[in-house]
């Protein structure tokens, strides 16, 4: 995809390949059986508005003869640019400050100055940290000012000025869509500018990936306003892509061909459908479109459809609905093969909860799956079916996930993680209905060394006092968990795999016409499964190297050469195998 979305977009657009390596790279829904599922694209997440930052002078440090006794914080909104009356106690007084002030936070803030001689240089750093404190809380259009006035006393006035919207306008949008974005932010004129609000509107209109949207203050005709203005950028609503990989398995073929579309031109603003689909090249040159047959192989077709919705309270949330079918035969040996077809339907609600700040900015989401399976296994002797597996699985998740970023050891950091419970019913043909449960967890951070160096840290895992089926199983193996081993090489219903990667500098390079980049990455990757008896528990480590490729605007990759240190399903010990992925969109 090209034009006004740049580079940036690129990441997202490649998702669905990052799927396609065989278990989820982000989230927590690594299965024990390959799958594909056809996965919504999102847009640039914004981390912050672009609003002016301030800048106090350092001041003159020569003190005014007198002491801080008390300092009184004002709303000039309420209160004009009048001197309000003070306690000559002094102290913090906050009473007139408007509801941003009315914060135990601010007075911590703010005691430390409490005794200290008056200069310029003290009123600055005052000025400072107010400003900082509203900025973290929300409002970052503000103005803090020091009036003129007595201070004989030691008790200073602080004026703070937080801006109020006068209008929001849209530019670059027709008719339609200006409506529907301007319903979209929740802010209102007469409102004081909670950018932390508006940050999120805008974030969540910009999970459409073929619009961009960004904002816009300029003063209004009144007295401390701004006007909003939503600048509007879009491009075609649909994207395409093709690509391949070797993540498959030596059981139904190595290598995968996959090719998928994502499109929002639909009856409703900001709904996307997605599909998928993904084969081993046997089962395309086959003929087979829907199933594998008897021939050694895998097909998979994988439907999405999401709804983002907000009410007219402002009450938002993101319905998901998903469909698979997933077919493979392959050789178990000798004369032995098994076949499977596995249909997946799944619901998924979520919730956007309130950013939290502290040592970690939090963007947390709940969110509730509902999700049936049905799985359908016959074994073959010399093509003779012998024995079938029938299993259905009903269950339900409940989770939450939130992007996470902070500083750690002093370096800059952002990541996310999901937590989740599952509480699941499994019906087999001719035994008991059984319940299980089991928790999930996943990791992933990336601490930016310098600003063109990053280490990244994972760990995803999961934890079952039952024995769960293979499609809830976690499995280890390949790009997301445990890289050098095939994937979906081992699984268990208690797993868990980590790994540190550590990032260079990009390279540039030219292609023809075309400007790419290559960024080099060192890695080293651990797993451990607890396995249902009668099998033993098992290791599996790995290190290796390998970089990520871009070209142009249409082509992503990756490559890693890693070498195994413990055999696991077919991979030996001590091997060493190269993998790639290469998606191209268009």
């Amino acid at each position: 995809m090209t034009g006004i979305f740049g580079r940036n977009i690129l990441t997202h657009l490649a998702l669905p390949a990052s799927f396609c390596i065989g278990v989820m790279a982000t989230g927590v829904q690594a299965q024990g059986i390959e799958q594909h599922p056809a996965v919504p694209l999102q847009g640039v997440q914004s981390a912050a508005l672009n609003a002016a930052a301030f800048a106090a002078r350092p001041g003159d440090p020569t003190p005014f003869g007198v002491d801080l006794r008390g300092l009184v914080i004002v709303d000039s909104h309420a209160n004009g640019d009048k001197i309000v009356p003070h306690d000559a106690a002094g102290g913090i007084n906050t009473t007139f400050g408007g509801p941003t002030a009315q914060n135990a936070a601010l007075r911590k803030v703010l005691s430390k100055y409490i005794g200290k001689p008056l200069s310029f240089q003290i009123l600055s750093q005052i000025q400072t940290d107010v400003t900082e404190f509203y900025r973290a809380n929300g409002r970052s259009l503000v103005s803090v000012t020091v009036p003129q006035q007595e201070i004989t006393s030691g008790v200073v006035q602080v004026n703070v000025t937080a801006f109020v919207l006068a209008a929001k306008t849209v530019a670059g949008a027709d008719t339609q869509s200006t409506t529907f974005l301007q319903n979209n932010i929740r802010l209102q004129p007469g409102q004081e500018v909670d950018t932390d609000r508006l940050l999120a509107d805008v974030n969540w209109l910009n999970q459409n990936p073929f619009r961009h949207v960004s904002v816009q203050f300029e003063p209004g005709q009144g007295r401390d306003t701004t006007v909003l203005t939503l600048q509007v950028q879009t491009g075609r609503t649909w994207s395409g892509y093709v690509g391949v990989a070797n993540s498959g398995s030596e059981a139904t073929g190595t290598v995968r061909l996959y090719s998928g579309f994502n499109m929002s031109a639909l009856a409703w603003k900001d709904q996307q459908l997605s599909y998928q689909v993904t084969a081993a090249p046997d089962s395309l040159v086959s003929g087979h479109l829907w199933d594998t047959g008897t021939q050694k192989g895998y097909l998979s077709h994988a439907l999405s459809y999401l709804i983002p919705i907000t009410t007219r309270s402002g009450f938002r949330t993101k319905l998901t609905f998903g469909a698979s079918h997933i077919s493979s035969y392959s050789d178990v040996g000798g004369d032995f093969t098994s076949g499977a077809e596995t249909t997946v339907l799944n619901a998924e609600m979520a919730v956007p909860l309130p950013k939290t700040s502290g040592h970690f900015a939090l963007v947390p989401e709940a969110y509730a799956q509902l999700e049936y399976d049905d799985y359908d296994s016959p074994q073959f002797f010399k093509g003779i079916p012998f024995v079938e597996e029938h299993t259905k699985l009903t269950q339900v998740t409940l989770g939450l996930r939130s992007g996470v970023s902070g500083p750690i050891a002093g370096k800059s950091s952002r990541g996310n993680m999901d937590f989740a419970l599952v509480f699941g019913q499994r019906k087999a043909d001719g035994f008991a209905t059984t319940d299980y449960k089991y928790a999930k967890l996943s990791l992933n951070e990336e601490v930016f060394i310098t600003q063109e160096s990053s280490v990244v840290a994972r760990l995803i895992g999961q934890t079952s006092g039952d024995r769960l089926h293979p499609l809830d199983q976690l499995a280890l193996g390949g790009g997301s968990t445990v890289r050098g081993y095939e994937v979906n090489g081992i699984a268990g219903s208690s797993a868990v795999a980590g790994g540190i990667e550590y990032r260079t500098h990009k390279i540039a390079f030219r292609a023809g016409n075309q400007e790419g980049t290559l960024r080099p990455h060192l890695f080293a990757d651990y797993g451990f499964v607890r396995r249902d008896a009668p099998l033993n528990d098992k290791y599996i480590q790995s290190v290796g190297l390998g970089t990520q490729i871009e070209v142009g605007n249409s082509v992503v990759g990756t490559f890693d050469l890693a070498h195994v240190f413990n055999a696991a399903g077919t991979t030996k010990e001590d091997e060493t195998s190269v993998a790639f992925q290469m998606t191209i969109r268009f």
